[in-house]
C-alpha cells in the first residue's frame, strides 16, 4: 500500500512539473444574441417569463495542445430557453388581458475548432480559430392571437450544419488551472428535418413554418469558464 501511495505521489509530481497539453473545460454562455428578437441575457427581463441565469447555456470541452502554439478543441454544449412577450393588451368584459407572443428554442451543439495561441504574457494568452458545427435543435413559435390554438405552437426539429469562429482570452495563474472568456459566433448554411424522422427533408433557413428570422441561422455568444489542465 505504501509503495502504491508513493508511486501515485511521484506521478502527480511529474504531471504538475511538466507542461500540460490537455485541458478539460466547463463553460457557461451568459449572453446569446441570435438576431431574432429574443433577449440576449439568460435571465428574467421585462415581459419575459423565465429566469435562467446559468443553466440556460452550459457545456463541456476538451482541448489538446500541439506544436507551434496550435490547439484542437471539441465542445459539447446545450441551450434551452423560452420567451413570452406581451404583444398588446386587450379589453374583454371590462377587464384587461395581455396577448402574448411565445417563442422557445433548445439545442445541442457539437463544435470542433482549430486554435492559434498568441502569448500576451507569462500567464495570459489570446486564442482564435474556426471549425465545423453540428446542431440538433427544437424551435417553436406561437403568434399573438386572442384565442390560442388547440393544436399548440408551430414547431420544428432540425439538424443544422455550419461553422464556428471564436476568439478567447485565457488566464493561467498556475499550470493546472485556466480561466477564460470567449466570444463565439456560429453560423449555419444547411438545415434539415430531424434525422430521426423517416424522410430527411431540407428546410429553408429563416422562413416559414415559423416566423421570419426565427429560428435564426446565427448565434453570437459570450462565454465564461474554467479549464483543468493535465
Amino acid at each position: 500500500m505504501k509503495c502504491i501511495s508513493f508511486s501515485l505521489f511521484l506521478f502527480l509530481i511529474s504531471v504538475v512539473s511538466h507542461a500540460q497539453r490537455n485541458s478539460l473545460r466547463l463553460q457557461s454562455g451568459l449572453v446569446h444574441c441570435s438576431f431574432d428578437g429574443t433577449p440576449m441575457f439568460n435571465m428574467k427581463g421585462e415581459n419575459h417569463s423565465e429566469n435562467q441565469f446559468l443553466y440556460a447555456s452550459f457545456g463541456l470541452g476538451y482541448q489538446r495542445k500541439f506544436a507551434n502554439q496550435i490547439k484542437m478543441q471539441t465542445d459539447l454544449s446545450v441551450y434551452g430557453h423560452s420567451f413570452q412577450t406581451v404583444d398588446r393588451m386587450q379589453i374583454f368584459d371590462g377587464h384587461t388581458y395581455p396577448i402574448y407572443t411565445y417563442m422557445a428554442k433548445s439545442f445541442s451543439d457539437l463544435q470542433f475548432c482549430f486554435l492559434k495561441t498568441i502569448p500576451v504574457s507569462k500567464a495570459v494568452s489570446f486564442q482564435y480559430g474556426l471549425g465545423p458545427t453540428l446542431r440538433w435543435a427544437y424551435y417553436d413559435y406561437s403568434p399573438p392571437v386572442s384565442i390560442p390554438s388547440c393544436l399548440g405552437p408551430d414547431a420544428i426539429i432540425s439538424l443544422d450544419i455550419g461553422a464556428n469562429v471564436r476568439a478567447e482570452i485565457a488566464y493561467t495563474p498556475v499550470k493546472w488551472l485556466t480561466v477564460f472568456s470567449q466570444v463565439n459566433l456560429v453560423g449555419f448554411a444547411y438545415r434539415f428535418q430531424s434525422p430521426f424522422e423517416a424522410d430527411l427533408q431540407y428546410l429553408l433557413l429563416n422562413s416559414r413554418p415559423l416566423q421570419l428570422n426565427f429560428p435564426s441561422r446565427f448565434d453570437l455568444s459570450l462565454r465564461f469558464g474554467v479549464g483543468i489542465n493535465f
